[in-house]
């Protein structure tokens, strides 16, 4: 995706400024964090809508290590049969995936902060930003197994200790408050499955 073609989705103005902010989380984390806070410059909107256009390059990468790997047929195995479009969903779809994991942990911190009385209101956006990092691993798809997965995982743990650090800093958590938090989500998480599982298995043996 070219330069020109960003421009017709996001404005030039917001185009440099989320070019900033998306060398500054890895560069710089704190500039990016009070960019984002106090430049005033950039919604949640345009950080949503630069994650989607992150995602996109996950199929792109993929197919041209697909090509790759059917132009080298050494590195397949005979028993294997791989086709141009072998993973595409699964490199695409993972990232919304990840996406709404985050999107409700972010609300279930809003929740949490109200209901446990920490100082202050919850600070919108520190999700949506810390993140970025998971939906630009999009590039490790162009690396074969288990490379690409490895690079994924280290974005991930790099994801979760950028929120980490800007909820110690910025919204009065504590280490405890960050366990509990991921306790809380993690139990609900796993009741809301539980019950979907139930649910999905009741309606089909009725069936």
């Amino acid at each position: 995706m070219t330069e020109n073609s960003l421009e017709l989705i996001i404005p030039p103005s917001k185009l440099e400024s989320l070019k900033r902010l998306f060398l500054d989380i890895f560069n710089s984390p704190i500039d990016a964090y009070d960019f984002y806070l106090n430049g005033k410059i950039l919604t949640e909107k345009d950080l949503f809508v630069f994650h989607f256009l992150l995602w996109i390059y996950a199929p792109f990468f993929k197919i041209i290590l697909n090509k790759i790997l059917l132009f080298n047929y050494s590195a397949i195995d005979e028993a294997t049969k791989l086709t141009l479009t072998d993973g595409l969903l699964l490199s695409y779809f993972i990232y919304p995936s990840l996406y709404l994991t985050g999107y409700a942990i972010e609300k279930f911190r809003v929740y949490y902060k109200k209901n446990e009385y920490l100082k202050g209101d919850p600070i919108n956006g520190l999700g949506i930003l810390a993140f970025l990092p998971i939906s630009a691993s999009s590039m490790f798809w162009i690396l074969p197994k288990p490379f690409n997965a490895l690079g994924i995982l280290i974005s991930i743990f790099y994801s979760i200790r950028l929120y980490y650090t800007s909820l110690l800093s910025m919204d009065n958590f504590n280490k405890i408050d960050f366990k509990r938090l991921f306790l809380y989500f993690l139990i609900s998480g796993g009741i809301l499955t539980l019950l979907i599982i139930i649910v999905g298995n009741t309606i089909r043996a009725k069936l």
